[in-house]
Formats: structure tokens, C-alpha cells, sequence
């Protein structure tokens, strides 16, 4: 009987708040682990000790069974108001890079999610040439997955949210929330703000953006993701209703599927790209 030897990527997401890390089996684009822990945040010695402890057995049970690990992609996010003195990009990925000996090789954190619903998420039973993913985390972002590749929206954006008149969701933007709609909507899931005047004008925000996005990009789906806590809950099942209804009737619109794990697996798949 002939062994052949399997090979795999590692993924990763990290952020301020929780490292996943994800094995994908690179033929079946299967994931055959998963894991996720609290950020260390003391210090730079500390937070690699404790990833080079999450890392090490996944990169140990590899070489045991002989099979092959071709590298780790990694995602961070990038977050000006993260306060963690050695959350940088540069430093951290050269930090893992040189301990782990390992090749590795950085992925946007929007187009890491976006990837993996594309690949094997929310997508992956359809052929659609062109899909319009929406991001509502901290502020309003766009990307478009078109010709077989995806591209940054930020001309787009800046036309799209021009044509609504944002003042009113401004002015439901209290201090308290640090002019943040993921934290505004937030609020409304964990029911901390009960406003319905307010909850209905931010869904009505929202699915404008939607119907604005749709009339400029023409897309056959729309992706709409975010750091939610859930992203299948009433509040987004009514935004999709009625944008798809406000919109046409034959427009899809997707959340995510794959959930937080998308953007680890992302950064897998985006490793296997030239």
C-alpha cells in the first residue's frame, strides 16, 4: 500500500480579544482542527509563549504522522484604537515567524473572511462571477468579488454613503457607544438599549446602504457580515427580508456561515495564492 503524504496550511486570526487557529487540509479544504483562546495581552514574551503552546502540538502531530505542514497564514486585526503596546503587524508576524521556523504569509482581515465564505462558507454550493459583501464593524466598509478576485471598495463607499443622509444616525451615536454602529447594534441584541425609534432608524440606515450598494455594483449576492454576536438573529433576518423585497426579489442577500473561524480559514486559503 503507497502512503501519501497529506498536506496542511495553518490559519490564524488574531485580534485584541481571542487568537483562533484552524488545520486545513489542503486537497479537501476540509478543517481538521480548531481552536480559540484569550488574547495575552501582558507583554510580547508572554503572548508567544502562549501561541507557540497552541501551535506546537498541532506542528508535532503533523511531523508524527508524516505528513506535510506548507506554512501558516495569519490575519490580524488592524485597529487604531487597540491599546495593546505590541499589537503591531510587523512585529508580531516576524516574531512568529523566526520562533516557529515556519513560512507564513499575511492576510487582509475583511478579505480573509470574504475568501472563506467564497471558498467554502456561505458560497460554496453556488457559482456567482460577482458578490457584493457589506461590513459593518466599527465604521462601513466594502468589498466587491469580481473576475475571480476581490478589490477594495473605498471610492465606492465614500459614493454610496453620500447618497444617505447619516446625520440622524449620528445623532443615536452616543458617547457612550464612541460614534461605533457594531456597538450601537450591540446594544440592541444584548437589549442594554431598548430605543425602538432608534433600532428602527439603524435597520433602516442599513438597509438603505444595501439598496444603495446593490444599484452601484449590480452584484448577483450580497454578503452581509460583521463581529456581531450573531448574525443569524431576528435583527439581521429582518434587514435581509427587507432588502431582498426593497431590492428584487431574485438578489440574495448571505450571512456569514462559517461565523468568527472564517477568518482564520481565510488566511489558509489565501496562503495557497500566489
Amino acid at each position: 500500500m503507497i502512503f501519501r503524504k497529506k498536506q496542511y496550511i495553518i490559519g490564524t486570526s488574531i485580534d485584541h480579544k481571542e487568537i483562533r487557529v484552524v488545520l486545513l487540509d489542503k486537497q479537501t479544504k476540509n478543517i481538521k482542527t480548531q481552536y480559540t483562546i484569550n488574547t495575552p495581552q501582558k507583554n510580547i514574551d508572554h503572548f508567544f509563549n502562549i501561541f507557540k503552546a497552541l501551535i506546537s502540538p498541532i506542528i508535532d502531530s503533523i511531523k508524527k504522522q508524516k505528513n506535510e505542514l506548507i506554512g501558516m497564514g495569519i490575519s490580524l486585526y488592524n485597529n487604531d484604537k487597540i491599546n495593546i503596546p505590541f499589537f503591531k503587524k510587523k512585529e508580531l508576524i516576524a516574531i512568529i515567524e523566526n520562533n516557529l521556523k515556519l513560512t507564513t504569509k499575511h492576510s487582509d482581515w475583511d478579505k480573509s473572511n470574504f475568501e472563506a465564505e467564497i471558498e467554502i462558507g456561505a458560497f460554496k454550493k453556488y457559482k456567482f462571477k460577482k458578490i457584493y459583501n457589506l461590513i459593518i464593524n466599527n465604521k462601513i466598509k466594502s468589498l466587491t468579488f469580481d473576475k475571480n478576485k476581490i478589490q477594495n471598495n473605498q471610492n465606492l463607499e465614500n459614493l454610496i454613503i453620500n447618497f444617505i443622509d447619516l446625520q440622524s444616525l449620528k445623532e443615536i451615536l452616543k458617547n457612550n457607544y464612541k460614534d461605533d454602529i457594531l456597538n450601537l447594534l450591540d446594544s440592541f441584541y444584548r437589549k442594554e438599549n431598548e430605543n425602538e425609534s432608534q433600532l428602527k432608524e439603524a435597520t433602516s440606515l442599513i438597509i438603505s446602504i444595501i439598496n444603495n450598494s446593490y444599484y452601484f455594483t449590480r452584484p448577483e449576492a450580497i454578503l452581509l457580515s460583521s463581529n456581531f454576536n450573531n448574525q443569524s438573529d431576528i435583527f439581521f433576518s429582518n434587514i435581509k427580508k427587507k432588502s431582498e423585497k426593497l431590492i428584487n426579489n431574485n438578489i440574495k442577500i448571505f450571512s456569514s456561515k462559517l461565523g468568527k473561524d472564517a477568518i482564520a480559514i481565510g488566511a489558509a486559503l489565501n496562503f495557497l495564492k500566489d
